[in-house]
């Protein structure tokens, strides 16, 4: 099914609506002002900050109209730090426990990409449905490219220029100006340095 001209014109109002009803929701007043194209939920005690220049959404990937970006903080500790003209994706989700997250300047960030730090429960048997609020930051240096459904998980860095494949999970340090793939992710490729 084709969407027409006037559907294509009354987008930008549902989308303003879904915009300002998210806000309403949201606990948590981010320092700065990302240019929301989709909804974003900002919860939690500790600090979010957005650099100038941020984008968050897409009206021409998936889950435009009935996803949401997902941003929390869950101790007053937690610091979720975005960097300058940053692109995030529609469906992208942010969740930092007790340490921080930091994403440097002009880094792109593909559809449902999500990033994490802290395991969240215990892996023991006994401890699963206890809450489990170890974390350990991650850093996204500058002009960082994160593919669609990426997972970046606690304690990782991933270095200044660097490309992670669609789907990857990075659960170790990537250095700069490489390409890393796969589950879990690894570097395939050096990239030739600016």
């Amino acid at each position: 099914m084709k969407i027409g001209v006037a559907q294509i014109k009354f987008l930008p109002t549902l989308q303003r609506l879904r915009v300002y009803k998210y806000r309403l929701l949201s606990s948590n007043r981010p320092e700065g002002d990302p240019k929301l194209l989709q909804p974003a939920l900002f919860l939690g005690e500790g600090t979010i900050s957005f650099g100038s220049g941020v984008v968050i959404g897409n009206l021409e990937s998936p889950g435009f109209l009935n996803g949401y970006c997902l941003f929390s903080t869950r101790s007053q500790s937690a610091r979720i730090s975005v960097g300058n003209n940053v692109w995030m994706n529609n469906s992208v989700s942010i969740i930092c426990n007790s340490s921080s997250v930091f994403i440097g300047d002009n880094s792109l960030l593909g559809y449902n990409v999500e990033i994490l730090d802290s395991d969240f429960h215990g892996i023991d048997p006994s401890e699963r449905k206890t809450k489990h609020f170890h974390g350990s930051p991650v850093v996204i240096r500058d002009n960082v490219w994160i593919g669609s459904n990426a997972k970046i998980l606690k304690g990782v860095t991933v270095g200044s220029n660097a490309v992670i494949g669609n789907g990857a999970v990075v659960s170790k340090n990537i250095p700069a100006n490489t390409v890393a793939v796969g589950v879990p992710a690894q570097v395939i490729r050096t990239l030739v340095s600016p």
